[in-house]
């Protein structure tokens, strides 16, 4: 089991962190369709921020830019985000839930509510993600 969270986790970053080596860390990553920008102090941004504002946040914590890899931290910002309808910070919580690790525990339920929320705004990861967990007798 373990082998296979750390391959599924392998899958689903594989895309951002081969784009990471072939920019060699420049100030600008693209994440699917999202810009995150090394450039700013996540400290200063406050809670009132827009859902794209948390959601960029969200993946510099999830990924460790700039500062230590903290998925309750990128919780946090996700959670705002998500509250907007944001599917891709809705798809974040669910993997963060499902997957757990860097100071987050693993929640199944959790995981499958937030995968559901996010495919129901058209979210394919969330989907297929949602649709493996069932496959697997967890949902």
């Amino acid at each position: 089991m373990h082998l296979y969270r750390i391959a599924t986790l392998v899958v689903l970053l594989w895309p951002i962190t081969s784009l990471v080596q072939a920019e060699g860390l420049k100030n600008i990553i693209d994440i699917n369709h999202h810009t995150v920008s090394y450039e700013g102090n996540q400290n200063q941004q406050n809670e009132t921020s827009s859902p794209e504002k948390n959601l960029e946040l969200g993946l510099k914590y999830y990924l460790g830019l700039q500062t230590p890899r903290d998925y309750v931290e990128a919780s946090k910002w996700f959670l705002l985000a998500a509250k907007e309808n944001d599917p891709d910070a809705q798809f974040y919580l669910g993997l963060i839930s499902e997957l757990g690790g860097f100071g987050s525990r693993i929640n199944i339920e959790k995981a499958i509510h937030w995968y559901t929320k996010a495919a129901t705004l058209g979210n394919s990861k969330a989907n297929f993600m949602l649709g493996r967990l069932f496959e697997q007798g967890k949902g």
